[in-house]
């Protein structure tokens, strides 16, 4: 019933919650997600980082590192670099692996033992060796060990 009539039998049909209060306990979950639990922890947000007190970028740590505990004592405000540089000190974060260096030049390789350089000789002609050297007017696929 709206505004005191009663709906047509279409608009009741199309309904999925009698009211708003039903709706609202259809959308609560027992095990919310981590976005959920992200958008409510939003009203403990500070006005400035808790550690170098700039108010911007600024993001919720959990002390004990677990996204479900919302204590207001166990948030803290922090912005994204002092949030990231925590991490990283807690060993969470691992800095990026240096890949080795390519086997044929030398130069830092692509995402295996090869340069791009190398690798794309490799993929098209079977070996990362082959360059072209010309002879005479021709030029030919020679390979380079050098």
């Amino acid at each position: 019933m709206t505004s005191g009539t009663l709906e047509g039998m279409k608009e009741f049909r199309r309904r999925k919650y009698c009211d708003r209060t039903c709706m609202g306990l259809a959308q609560t979950h027992e095990n919310p997600t981590r976005a959920a639990v992200q958008k409510r922890v939003l009203k403990f947000l500070k006005a400035s980082c808790e550690h170098c007190g700039t108010p911007e970028k600024l993001s919720i740590h959990h002390i004990d590192r677990d996204w479900r505990n919302n204590d207001p004592a166990n948030l803290q405000t922090l912005c994204t670099s002092c949030h990231t540089s925590l991490h990283h000190r807690q060993g969470d974060i691992m800095p990026k692996r240096t890949p080795p260096p390519c086997t044929v030049c030398g130069k830092p390789s692509y995402h295996s033992e090869f340069c791009h350089t190398h690798r794309t000789r490799f993929m098209k002609h079977g070996s990362p060796y082959l360059t072209k050297k010309q002879f005479g007017l021709e030029w030919r696929l020679v390979e380079d060990r050098g």
